[in-house]
């Protein structure tokens, strides 16, 4: 069946503002599942000025607690996407990723929970489209989840455009 979206717009730090982005062309990349070699990446991705204040994750995130915290995940089968550049500056560098979390509790087993986060260079460019593209052919082809659902702070406006052009819901 159809996925029924929703997200949950969730209040942002203090003094935290976004600059306004401009679309450029996207390089070359290919979308993959997530490598343990990717942790030092993921960990610099989120710690980024611009994808930070856009994120509900906690600063001094390191590899190590990643690492730890992917093999937690892999348990249940959760599904975490990178998009790796293929040329220019960052080739073969992890500059976005896409998380699908599925509920261990059977009874929630139809629903799923997604995150995004895109660095800061490549935002405004259709990379987290892409991405959320994705992981949703994933949840639904695959996965065959009922629900998926979100967060999103409140001053990501251009992430809660991205939502609402996906079909999802507040």
């Amino acid at each position: 069946g159809r996925l029924r979206p929703g997200f949950h717009p969730a209040d942002p730090p203090e003094n935290m503002a976004l600059g306004q982005k401009i679309a450029a062309s996207l390089p070359s990349y290919r979308i993959r599942p997530r490598r343990r070699e990717d942790s030092q990446q993921m960990a610099d991705l989120q710690s980024q000025p611009g994808v930070f204040e856009t994120m509900g994750t906690l600063p001094g995130l390191t590899p190590s607690l990643l690492e730890n915290w992917y093999d937690g995940l892999d348990r249940y089968g959760h599904h975490l996407l990178v998009a790796e550049m293929l040329e220019g500056p960052d080739q073969n560098k992890a500059v976005a990723f896409a998380n699908l979390f599925l509920h261990p509790n059977p009874r929630l087993a139809h629903k799923g929970e997604i995150s995004l986060g895109v660095a800061s260079a490549y935002q405004a460019m259709g990379l987290g489209r892409k991405m959320m593209e994705a992981i949703i052919r994933v949840a639904e082809d695959w996965m065959g989840l009922q629900r998926l659902e979100l967060t999103v702070l409140s001053q990501n406006l251009a992430a809660q455009e991205l939502y609402r052009s996906l079909g999802f819901v507040e």
